[in-house]
């Protein structure tokens, strides 16, 4: 029986069909080796001399209660009080086990290496994803290449590998709500069993995940529902729906159940922070200012994705509708977020690079099959006339694409732009080559002698390809490894400062922080979140709409627009405070008169004065 369970598994993951298995693997090794090399770089030895690998400084709040409870301290951010400032129950839980057998630098670098594979894995998935989302398999670019270039699209995308390397719940999120999607689309097609099981169990460890996963949870039940009424299957499909929901809905209830029982509350402190005393107009107006460049920076993706789906009124592109839409919708809804990362849109990303692959092969088997009729109808030519000189339109795109290129490569040093490489060399190097590889797809379908499947394609190749340029190249400095990546310095900073007050103040001492991550975490002293994440009282504060904590164009930063330094520092004294300045608060006469500004090899620490919790023989030391 065993056997048969894993023969199961292993052909449920297998390469299948005409996929070019030696290309996924060349991928996956790629993608390994980079990330090994993007691991390294990102980590740096402190003032204790160890090595620190890097985490997102939420991912290390996360870290802090999986510390206490893997420790006996339970679920907490301070031991004796229970506040859920975390956002993933189930990633949380992994991390406890984690450092049941790890000490926290090298806990930091394991959950560093299982997002590795969490990107790989969903970009396993999401080539199948993409087989059960076709409808028509005809006259489009060959499935083995088109699930490799949705493979290959998973890995490139840098949100998704930034959350998930630096400790966040993105990846893991993506990868359960794929599974549990393909394993649905399955039971859809063949009524097995075990694929709605499986769905199942991974559609509620996404709910464990993040708990906004119910909405997508709920969109596939509407999915097949829609199928239940269109095919009429019998009463043992029907009933097995019923029980897979069911359980789902048993889940949901007893995470809540513990919730209310453990934290006195029905919903998780993160949601009273970033939604309760914050309106919901000013939160939809915050939310379409940030979701705007999205739409900017993915506009190949969803207009080309989104327009076929549209087209084609199929149950699966309705389906690929919904999934996008519901993660745009809710992301607006929430108000935005603090980093232009796309942390809750990440998520949809390999539905909608599945439809953007189909779509595009789908546009070029058309283009191949019409392109006469198209070049007589619109006059388009393969030259254009300037005075007495023709000029070849695809090598004239080649030419200024490969300019446009080495102007971003020479602008620096010819002095010609601003020291360092910043968002003029990035825009003209992703001009550049999305001409030079859209030169290269004319030139494909228009002289080769190929058939229409080839032409089709090499234009599909030119669309992906210009499609990944324009969703990495703001981040080609951190992918090319020349930076590190975001966040990381502030992050090493703030390693340094754990260490300094870890090494300069007593166990009882406390620090007042803005990064409730690393400081507390590192530090290992009790904590004092200035920003509300694990505050039940800062959490239910009316947020900031003044301005004073704007962030770009919105009129507030979402999860650090919730303050009152005069309750967190004048009235709970830390013994070490990171800041005294945050919005509308000022507290620097505290500072002065309160607290001392120390030097401690290197590290600026403001300790509270006199206090009896700092070693203050190891601060004078000479």
């Amino acid at each position: 029986m065993g056997g048969g369970v894993t023969h199961r598994i292993v052909r449920s993951l297998r390469l299948r069909e005409n996929r070019p298995p030696w290309i996924l693997l060349l991928l996956a090794a790629l993608f390994v080796t980079w990330s090994a090399l993007y691991v390294w770089r990102n980590s740096f030895v402190a003032i204790d001399g160890h090595r620190y690998f890097a985490s997102f400084d939420d991912a290390l709040i996360s870290m802090r209660y999986a510390w206490n409870l893997a420790h006996g301290n339970g679920l907490v951010w301070n031991p004796g009080e229970r506040v859920e400032g975390f956002t993933s129950l189930l990633m949380t839980l992994g991390m406890s086990i984690v450092q049941l057998v790890a000490d926290k630098r090298l806990a930091a670098l394991i959950i560093q290496v299982a997002g590795v594979g969490t990107v790989v894995a969903t970009a396993a998935l999401s080539g199948q994803l993409y087989r059960g989302l076709r409808t028509d398999l005809d006259e489009r670019m060959p499935i083995g290449v088109a699930e490799a270039l949705v493979f290959a699209g998973v890995l490139l995308n840098y949100p998704l590998v930034y959350w998930s390397l630096m400790g966040m719940e993105t990846g893991l999120l993506t990868l359960l709500l794929t599974f549990g999607a393909v394993r649905w689309l399955r039971f859809e097609a063949g009524q097995e069993t075990v694929d709605l099981w499986a769905g199942t169990a991974a559609l509620a460890l996404a709910y464990l995940c993040r708990p906004d996963a119910i909405l997508y949870i709920l969109l596939l039940l509407g999915y097949l529902a829609m199928w239940l009424w269109s095919r009429r299957p019998g009463r043992r499909v029907v009933a097995l729906l019923a029980s897979a929901a069911l359980a789902i809905g048993v889940v949901v209830l007893g995470q809540t159940v513990f919730r209310w029982l453990y934290y006195g509350a029905l919903v998780p402190n993160t949601y009273v922070l970033k939604v309760e005393g914050f309106p919901l107009p000013a939160r939809i107006q915050n939310g379409w200012v940030f979701v705007a460049p999205y739409f900017i920076e993915y506009v190949l993706l969803l207009v080309l994705a989104l327009a076929g789906a549209l087209l084609s009124r199929s149950r699966p592109s309705l389906l690929v509708i919904g999934w996008i839409g519901v993660s745009i919708a809710y992301q607006v809804w929430i108000g935005g977020d603090a980093w232009r990362l796309w942390r809750f849109l990440t998520p949809a990303f390999p539905f909608l690079l599945a439809a953007f692959v189909g779509e595009a092969g789908a546009l070029g088997s058309d283009l191949a099959a019409h392109r006469g009729e198209l070049a007589a109808r619109y006059r388009l030519g393969d030259t254009l006339r300037l005075g007495r000189w023709r000029v070849d339109l695809r090598s004239a795109l080649a030419v200024v694409g490969v300019v446009a290129g080495l102007l971003a490569l020479v602008s620096d040093p010819m002095g010609l732009s601003d020291p360092g490489w910043g968002s003029e060399q990035s825009l003209l190097l992703i001009a550049g080559l999305v001409l030079v590889s859209l030169a290269g797809a004319g030139f494909a379908i228009s002289r080769l002698p190929w058939s229409r499947g080839a032409r089709a394609t090499a234009l599909g190749l030119a669309l992906f390809v210009a499609a990944q340029v324009q969703l990495d190249g703001r981040f080609l400095p951190e992918i090319s490894l020349a930076t590190v990546a975001f966040d990381i310095p502030r992050s090493q900073d703030n390693i340094n400062i754990a260490l300094a007050v870890r090494e300069v103040t007593e166990d009882a001492a406390s620090v007042g922080a803005f990064s409730a991550g690393s400081i507390p975490y590192y530090s290992g002293r009790y904590a004092i979140d200035f920003l509300g994440k694990s505050d039940a009282r800062i959490a239910r504060l009316p947020a900031d709409l003044s301005g004073a904590v704007s962030r770009g164009s919105m009129i507030a930063w979402p999860g650090h627009n919730k303050y009152d330094l005069h309750y967190s520092i004048g009235v709970l004294r830390p013994t070490y405070v990171q800041a005294f300045r945050w919005g509308r608060d000022n507290l620097t006469d505290v500072r002065d008169r309160d607290y001392r500004t120390v030097d401690y090899r290197g590290v600026s620490l403001s300790l509270l004065r006199d206090s009896d919790l700092v070693r203050w023989s190891v601060v004078d030391e000479p």
